[in-house]
């Protein structure tokens, strides 16, 4: 759009569509020359094509659209943007200014970075996503404690029978391995069925992601590697400890 499209009734009558305005009445083809009319108005020459815009939600998919002059429909109320190198909000008064310029009169209110607008228009999402998160985090470290203590637990029950296997010459790297063995079987089984089940419930965060996909495989390679380095933590400082006791102080122990 140039300034002379916007001469009231005598300029001329122009508009600028979006890509989906485009896309779905022309297909591959350029929209640009073709004509247009909404209702009863007189027929528009498109003379450009935009980007598509969210205008009142990013959970929203854009709209086919259109722009005309603002003189041809002008309304009460218009918004600026403007595009900065530097800090936007060191623009803010010379912004003012050079409207008060335009008018004295003028109300100019609102001005903010696009920065704030956005984090102000998904406020309560990072909010539910903020708090999720942390009791994820919290389910997380309570899961390793868990998983920590149970495995710890499970080896030393069987300190008595590495104490014997000792006795009757099994080698220290032979009792580690009969310890991890036995957590990374448990580990590999947890994984599996821990990984599936967040799969699963995962579909409820899905409304609450933009642009993400609710089954990030970052997230669950990470977790998964936390998980079963704990286990294996937990099954070989144990087994370690027990692999290098005197077998004779542990069958008189039992």
């Amino acid at each position: 759009l140039e300034p002379a499209d916007d001469e009231g009734e005598g300029g001329p009558r122009v508009a600028v569509v979006n890509q989906l305005f485009a896309r779905r009445h022309w297909g591959e083809s350029s929209p640009l020359g073709q004509r247009i009319a909404f209702g009863d108005d007189e027929w528009l020459e498109i003379v450009g094509v935009s980007g598509n815009v969210r205008h009142f939600s990013y959970e929203r998919d854009p709209r086919p659209e259109a722009y005309i002059p603002y003189m041809k429909d002008p309304w009460p109320f218009l918004s600026l943007v403007v595009k900065t190198e530097g800090d936007p909000n060191a623009l803010v008064e010379p912004v003012r200014r050079a409207g008060l310029e335009v008018d004295p009169e003028l109300p100019i209110h609102g001005l903010q970075a696009m920065e704030r607008a956005l984090a102000e228009s998904t406020g309560q999402e990072r909010f539910t996503v903020e708090l999720l998160g942390l009791f994820a985090l919290l389910a997380l470290s309570l899961a390793l404690v868990g998983v920590y203590g149970v495995m710890a637990y499970m080896v030393n029950l069987r300190v008595h029978e590495i104490g014997i296997r000792v006795a009757l010459g099994a080698k220290k790297d032979q009792i580690l391995w009969l310890s991890l063995k036995g957590g990374v079987r448990l580990a590999a089984l947890g994984l599996v069925l821990g990984v599936a089940g967040s799969m699963a419930l995962t579909r409820v965060l899905a409304s609450l992601l933009y642009g993400v996909s609710p089954w990030d495989p970052v997230v669950l390679s990470l977790t998964s590697l936390a998980l079963a380095l704990t286990v294996l933590t937990a099954a070989y400082l144990p087994a370690r400890r027990a692999a290098g006791l005197d077998p004779a102080k542990v069958l008189r122990g039992e």
